[in-house]
């Protein structure tokens, strides 16, 4: 994809400093024994939210930001929004779809968006943990959920990858010009 995450100081600095904190919980939790995975995975979240809300409020500011869990959906976005949409590719290039998982970082890099993208019907497993990681004016739409379900040709199982059809990619558009115009009506 061509779209980049354009980095500034204000959103350099806070990760360092929550990526120094973090390692040193994990110190000393190795260096006490007290080590607790699920304490540790909270810290990371609660850190993860403090960084969330100082780049929100001290980010940059500009047009109508978005962020992508899935390239497709980075294409589709300024498609959709023309110039007015400025879109955050979460998806690292040559990543695996079925193993993404967004980190700390990608978190960061798409402060102050008030759209995240996702497939939905499955395809992102980690969406609720997003849901609460992120500030409850960010809105995660799930592109695929007004798409009917498609079955697997001799079985019970649905197909989630619903971008295969044209329609379905028609209705995904409009549900996205919905979306963007909810959430940015100028």
């Amino acid at each position: 994809s061509t779209h980049g995450v354009i980095l500034s100081f204000s959103t350099i600095l806070p990760q360092v400093i929550i990526n120094m904190l973090y390692a040193r919980v994990c110190l000393d939790a190795t260096l006490t024994g007290s080590w607790n995975y699920s304490s540790i995975h909270v810290m990371r979240k609660f850190l993860s939210s403090i960084l969330l809300a100082f780049l929100l409020t001290f980010g940059a500011q500009g047009g109508i930001k978005v962020a992508s869990l899935h390239p497709l959906l980075s294409d589709m976005a300024p498609n959709v929004g023309r110039e007015a949409v400025e879109v955050i590719d979460l998806f690292p290039e040559n990543g695996e779809l079925h193993a993404f998982e967004p980190t700390t970082a990608d978190i960061a890099a798409a402060a102050g968006a008030k759209l995240v993208l996702a497939c939905g019907k499955g395809i992102e497993p980690y969406l609720e943990d997003l849901r609460d990681t992120l500030p409850a004016s960010t809105q995660i739409i799930e592109l695929g959920a007004s798409v009917p379900d498609v079955y697997i040709t001799g079985s019970k199982v649905t197909d989630p990858h619903w971008w295969n059809s044209p329609s379905a990619m028609k209705r995904a558009s409009r549900d996205l010009r919905n979306a963007l115009e909810k959430a940015y009506p100028q």
